[in-house]
């Protein structure tokens, strides 16, 4: 009897004891896609972990390009990210969960830049009525960057304009490309000095980057004014979907036109 009741409390020890988690190590080597090549000037990196929310972990710095995070708990719910800031831009890494001890990290960052002259952005505005005197309206920029550099858009960020009495409800940017890869980040929009200007702090790293911003206005049947204005060079001129009546718009050259119910610009 004695046997089994000590049989039985190791049982429910061995039952009751935390499973054993093993270490993880994160090899990081940062490159940099302007000039190609590992960055080998010391940088501060930043280990975060992406679990309700994103969660500082642990901060190194690089060594002729290079640095490590070992010991670490195995990824059992969501997975490590790595961080750098180069040249007023922040640029990331997630660390896949199905990758294996030391995980090998490329890091890219780029140089930065202010010129547009190898940025173009592609503009799309829907409008359409909501209620008797409510617009509600999606505005789509989609940036392709052709340097080798980032675009940081200036001190404050990417720069749009919206209709002066329009409100911003929600902002977001595409994070990653593909598809099937593509993740949306919501972000704040700050207003500008100028009516209708606002301010995201994103920039575009070299290919593509979408910004969404839904917002709403008010409406008059009788006659309401709807200004547009681009701050990038633009592809083609902004493609307007609008379906109230009586939409006066104008452009930055400030061409008045009468819209009918849903009209393709």
């Amino acid at each position: 009897a004695r046997l089994h009741q000590l049989l039985l409390v190791l049982l429910l020890i061995f039952c009751l004891a935390p499973n054993r988690i093993e270490a993880f190590d994160i090899l990081v080597t940062v490159q940099n896609g302007t000039s190609g090549g590992v960055y080998k000037t010391p940088l501060s990196i930043q280990l975060l972990k992406l679990e309700q929310g994103m969660q500082p972990l642990s901060a190194a710095n690089t060594a002729n390009g290079v640095t490590r995070f070992t010991g670490l708990p195995e990824m059992t719910a969501g997975p490590y990210m790595v961080q750098t800031s180069y040249q007023g831009v922040t640029y990331s890494k997630v660390i896949a969960p199905n990758m294996a001890s030391p995980a090998a990290v490329n890091l890219e960052i780029f140089e930065s830049t202010d010129s547009t002259a190898k940025l173009r952005a592609r503009t799309l505005v829907e409008v359409r009525r909501v209620d008797k005197e409510l617009l509600a309206g999606l505005m789509i920029v989609y940036f392709i960057n052709s340097d080798r550099r980032t675009f940081r858009g200036g001190a404050s960020g990417l720069e749009f304009y919206l209709p002066p009495k329009a409100a911003v409800a929600e902002a977001s940017v595409s994070v990653g490309s593909g598809a099937s890869n593509i993740q949306w980040l919501k972000i704040a929009a700050s207003k500008g000095a100028q009516p209708g200007q606002y301010f995201v702090a994103q920039s575009v790293k070299p290919g593509e980057r979408i910004l969404q911003v839904a917002f709403q206005m008010p409406y008059d049947e009788k006659a309401t004014a709807f200004a547009l204005r681009t701050v990038y060079p633009q592809d083609a001129g902004i493609q307007l979907i609008a379906e109230p009546q009586n939409l006066t718009v104008s452009d930055e050259l400030l061409h008045e036109l009468r819209l009918n119910p849903r009209v393709r610009r």
